[in-house]
């Protein structure tokens, strides 16, 4: 009787051995697919930037070609380190944004909070005017700061906030700079 056991369980065993080495290949082939999907990935990445790096050539060559000064330094200096950059940048906002932002960096180096609301930062910015009347313009001077990476901007529920990213901007003006209002 114990003979025709052992042959149960060898045929169970082989059974289980197949079945193993079946879902080893399938791994293996699994894995394989996997790191050759990364592979091509990493190679689109590093021809996207060869010509992400080749359109700011360009865009540098039109330019100096133009002779027009952009709004946007960041790409003029693309190699350079990054507090160049920042001090390019700044120099080239239009003086209500570098009020905004200068307010910005006052506000969170006052508080403990790295968030400030954008109502908040409206009425310290503009304490005489209307939220309503300068909304649009402090969302256009958010967008502008945001997309040349001086500051970024998050939403927490139904309030907008925002924050420097780098706190180490060197600023050769006052904090807050008054700007001439328009007399109606």
């Amino acid at each position: 009787m114990w003979f025709f056991n052992r042959k149960k369980e060898d045929s169970s065993t082989k059974e289980l051995s197949n079945r193993v080495d079946v879902m080893e290949k399938s791994l293996k082939l699994s894995f394989s697919n996997i790191k050759d999907d990364v592979s091509k990935v990493n190679n689109r990445v590093d021809k996207q930037q060869i010509l992400i790096n080749r359109i700011i050539e360009k865009l540098i060559a039109l330019e100096s070609i133009s002779n027009i000064e952009s709004s946007d330094a960041y790409y003029k200096d693309y190699d350079s380190d990054s507090s160049k950059k920042e001090t390019k940048v700044i120099e080239n906002l239009t003086e209500a944004q570098k009020k905004l932002l200068f307010n910005l960096i006052a506000i969170q180096n006052e508080s403990s909070d790295e968030w400030v609301s954008i109502k908040y930062l409206t009425q310290e910015t503009y304490p005489n005017k209307s939220s309503s009347t300068i909304r649009s313009t402090v969302s256009k001077f958010i967008k502008d700061l945001t997309s040349l990476g001086l500051i970024e901007k998050k939403r927490k529920g139904r309030e907008l906030f925002v924050a420097v990213i780098n706190k180490d901007i060197s600023i050769n003006t006052p904090k807050i700079i008054k700007i001439k209002s328009k007399k109606h």
